[in-house]
C-alpha cells in the first residue's frame, strides 16, 4: 500500500520508533538511540507476497523485490499461529470482532520484527509492510499500534475505537496536527484515555492514527483540548489487501538461492575453523533455535560433532527432552553437567539476578560448563556456538571466533554470526527437523524459564503455562516483604534490575527510596583500617579488621592459595610472617613496599569473603590447573600440597564480581 504521508511522523512518549532512518525517539525526557547490531536484510516480493532476504530479485518469480522500512536492529522472524492468534484478538477487542482476520489472514506469511521500547514491542509485517505493532504495556497489558494501511485494512468491520472528525478540520489533521475537540464529529463511547484509535473523515476514509487523550463520550460532548494525539497521518486512496495462499515452503523456495549461498559459506568457515584450532569439534546445544541451526549447519559440513549441555536447572523440562531427541535422531555423542540447586542456593547471597546483575549465568551456565569441558575435554575444545550479532550489542562486538574468561579450555565460534532470525528459521524450515514447542507458544527466546533478560510480556506468558514459575513468585513475594519492596516491584517486574532504568521507574511511579533493593542479600566483609600504614626499617605494614568474626578453618584452606599456611589453630592463621589473621577478624599484613601490601590486602579481603561466602558454583576449580580445588558439602576446598599458589582462581569468582565489597570502610 502507497500512502501519501503529508506531515511525517511525530514523537510521541511511551511509543517505538516507528521509522528505521529515524535517530531518537523520546520516552520519560529521555532519548533512545536506534540500535543498529547488522545491515536491515529485509525485503518483499510483491508478485507472490512473499518475504525475501537481502535478494533485489525474487527467487521464485525473478522480478524485483522491495526494501521493507523495519525498526533496527531488525531481528526478523516468522510469526507462529499463537503469535497470529493473539495479534487477532488484540486487534478484534480494540476495533471489533472480525478485524483482526481482516489484518491477519491464515493464508499469508506474516513477519514480525522485535523493536525496541520499555517491554515487549513486536512489528507486524503484511503484504511487505509494517501495518502495526503489537505491544505489552507494564501498566495495561497487549495493545496493537495500527498505522494507516493496518486501519484501512480492517475499516469494513471497524465498530470500536474510532473517531470522526468535521471537515473543516480535515487538513490540519493531514498536516500533522492533534485532533482537537470542538473538531470532533462523533467517536466511539467506548474509547478510554491512551487507547489507540483510528481517525477517520465523514466519509469514513483514513487520515490518521494515534492515542485518545480524552474519552469518547467526552469526544462527543465537544469540549475544548486535545481529543487524539495523531501518530501517523495521510491518506490510504483504495489500496486493498493483497491475495493470500502464501506459506513458509513457498518463502523457503523465494529464497533458495540467497539461503544456499549462506549455508555455503558457513560451512566454509566451519571448516576452516576446524583446520586452524586442531581440537576436539563439539556443539553447545541449548534447546534453541540458534544452536539447533549451528547443529545443522556443523552436520551439514560433514563434521560428526560432540554435543555439550549445561543444565542450569532452570531449563524448561520441553528444552531437556527436545535436546534429548535432537541427540538421539542424530546418533550423536551427548555431554551434560548439571548445576543442581546452585542457584537456588545462591540465592541467600546473591537475591535475585537482574540484567545488570547477572550472577545466574555465571553459577548456573558457565560454571558446569567449564567443569564438563575440563572433565572430558583436557586438552581444550573448539565449540560452535549459536551466538548472533542481532540478539544483543555486546554479541554484535564480538567476533566469530572468541575465547570467554570464565570458560577455561573453550574455543567458541559462531557460523550464524551475521544471521538473522528469519536466515535461521528458514535454514530450519529446510531441513524439516523439530524445533523446541515453546517457540510455538509465544516465545522467540528460549533459555532459562526466569531469566531476567526476558520481558515482562514473555513472563507473564509462561508464568500462564508453566507450573514451575509459581516457585520462582513465591521466593519474589518473600523477597519483597523481607525488604520492604512495594508492589510495584514485583508486579512490574522491576526485580529485573538491580537499578532499574528511569523510564521503569517513572512509569511504576518508584522514587529512589521506593525501590531501594539492598542486593545482595548479605554483605560482604568490609575491611576497617585501624592504625593506617606503619613503616619500619624498609617494610610496610597494616592491621586491620573484618567487619565480623572469621571461620578460621575455612579462612585457612582458602589463604593457601597465597602460599603455605602455618601455625594453624581455632584462633589464629598465619602464612610466614605476611599475613596474619584471628578468628575475632583481626588482621596483619606485612610488605616490602606499599604496592605489594595493598596487592596482598586485595587478594586477602578477596579469599576472606570467598571463604565466608562460597556458593559452590566451582568456577574457581575449572581455572585450576593442578586439580587442587574441589567441591565438598556445596563449598569449594582447596588441597594445600596440589596448590602451587599460581592465583589462577583468584581470577574470576561471582561472590567477588557480583558482591558488595568494599576494600576500605569508615
Amino acid at each position: 500500500m502507497q500512502v501519501a504521508l503529508s506531515a511525517g511522523l511525530k514523537s510521541i512518549p511511551m511509543l517505538y520508533i516507528y521509522q528505521s532512518h529515524r535517530k531518537h525517539d523520546r520516552r520519560h525526557g529521555e532519548t533512545l538511540a536506534v540500535v543498529r547490531l547488522g545491515k536491515l536484510v529485509l525485503r518483499w516480493c510483491k508478485s507472490c507476497n512473499l518475504p525475501t532476504l537481502e535478494s533485489k530479485t525474487c527467487g521464485t518469480c525473478n522480478n524485483e523485490t522491495k526494501e521493507v522500512s523495519v525498526t533496527p536492529p531488525g531481528d526478523i522472524r516468522p510469526a507462529f499461529d499463537f503469535d497470529k492468534t493473539m495479534i487477532r484478538e488484540i486487534v478484534d477487542k480494540q476495533f471489533g470482532d472480525g478485524c483482526g482476520e481482516l489484518l491477519i489472514p491464515d493464508n499469508k506469511t506474516v513477519v514480525l520484527n522485535r523493536a525496541p521500547d520499555i517491554d515487549k514491542m513486536d512489528e507486524v509485517i503484511v503484504d511487505g509492510y509494517v501495518v502495526g505493532a503489537i505491544r505489552y504495556d507494564l501498566l495495561r497489558g497487549y495493545s496493537f499500534l495500527p498505522r494507516l494501511n493496518a486501519a484501512n485494512y480492517i475499516k469494513p468491520r471497524l465498530k470500536k475505537g474510532f473517531v470522526i472528525v468535521d471537515d473543516g478540520v480535515e487538513a490540519f489533521i493531514l498536516r500533522g496536527a492533534s485532533v482537537l475537540d470542538p473538531g470532533v464529529y462523533d467517536a466511539h463511547p467506548g474509547i478510554n484515555i491512551n487507547d489507540e484509535v483510528i481517525v477517520l473523515t465523514k466519509n469514513l476514509e483514513v487520515i490518521a492514527v494515534g492515542s485518545a487523550k480524552m474519552d469518547g463520550a467526552r469526544m462527543k460532548k465537544r469540549e475544548r483540548g486535545v481529543a487524539v494525539k495523531t501518530r501517523w497521518c495521510g491518506t490510504c486512496g483504495d489500496e486493498q489487501p493483497q491475495n493470500g495462499g502464501q506459506t513458509w515452503e513457498d518463502a523457503l523456495r523465494a529464497n533458495k538461492k540467497y539461503l544456499d549461498a549462506e549455508v555455503e559459506k558457513a560451512k566454509v568457515f566451519i571448516k576452516n575453523t576446524i583446520l586452524q584450532c586442531k581440537k576436539p569439534v563439539a556443539v553447545s546445544l541449548s534447546g534453541g533455535k540458534d544452536s539447533l541451526a549451528t547443529l545443522l549447519l556443523v552436520l551439514d559440513a560433514g563434521v560428526k560433532p560432540k554435543i555439550l549441555f549445561a543444565d542450569t536447572g532452570l531449563e524448561f523440562k520441553e528444552t531437556k527432552e527436545h535436546i534429548f531427541q535432537v541427540v538421539k535422531d542424530f546418533g550423536l555423542e551427548l555431554f551434560i553437567e548439571d548445576a543442581g540447586d546452585i542457584f537456588w542456593r545462591a540465592l541467600e547471597y546473591f537475591g535475585p539476578p537482574g540484567r545488570d546483575f547477572r550472577w545466574c549465568c555465571k553459577t548456573c551456565k558457565l560454571a558446569p560448563m567449564g567443569r564438563l569441558i575440563k572433565k572430558n575435554f583436557p586438552d581444550g575444545v573448539l565449540a560452535f556456538i549459536g551466538q548472533r550479532s542481532y540478539e544483543s550489542e555486546q554479541r554484535s562486538q564480538k567476533s566469530h571466533v572468541w575465547k570467554n574468561p570464565w570458560v577455561p579450555g573453550q574455543i567458541g565460534a559462531s557460523p550464524i554470526q551475521k544471521w538473522t532470525a528469519l536466515h535461521v528459521w528458514l535454514y530450519i524450515f529446510s531441513k524439516k527437523v523439530k524445533y523446541n514447542i515453546w517457540y510455538e507458544r509465544g516465545l522467540d527466546r528460549i533459555g532459562c524459564w526466569l531469566c531476567p533478560a526476558s520481558n515482562l510480556g514473555d513472563i507473564k506468558l509462561i508464568e500462564q503455562r508453566y507450573d514451575d514459575y509459581q516457585r520462582w513468585q513465591r521466593f519474589l513475594e518473600e523477597y519483597a516483604a523481607n525488604k520492604g519492596l512495594r508492589e510495584e516491584w514485583l508486579k512490574h517486574g522491576v526485580w529485573r534490575w538491580l537499578n532499574p532504568p528511569k523510564p521503569i521507574c517513572e512509569l511504576c511511579k518508584l522514587d529512589s527510596s521506593d525501590n531501594k533493593d539492598p542486593r545482595p542479600l548479605k554483605r560482604n566483609p568490609e575491611f576497617i583500617s585501624t592504625d593506617g600504614i606503619q613503616r619500619q626499617h624498609g617494610i610496610v605494614s597494616m592491621n586491620g579488621k573484618f567487619d565480623y568474626p572469621i571461620n578460621m578453618k575455612h579462612v585457612a584452606n582458602f589463604l593457601a592459595i597465597l602460599g603455605d599456611v602455618e601455625n594453624v589453630s581455632p584462633d589464629k592463621t598465619q602464612i610466614g610472617s605476611k599475613i596474619t589473621i584471628c578468628n575475632d577478624g583481626m588482621f596483619e599484613i606485612v610488605g616490602n613496599d606499599e604496592n605489594e601490601l595493598f596487592s596482598t590486602l586485595k587478594n586477602v579481603q578477596d579469599i576472606v569473603t570467598r571463604s565466608v561466602h562460597c556458593v559452590g558454583c566451582g568456577l574457581c576449580a575449572n581455572q585450576c590447573t593442578q586439580n587442587a580445588i574441589i567441591l565438598h558439602k556445596n563449598r569449594v576446598w582447596i588441597t594445600p600440597e596440589l596448590c602451587v599458589h599460581c592465583g589462577k582462581c583468584l581470577q574470576n569468582c561471582p561472590i567477588t564480581t557480583f558482591g558488595d565489597t568494599e576494600m576500605f570502610g569508615n
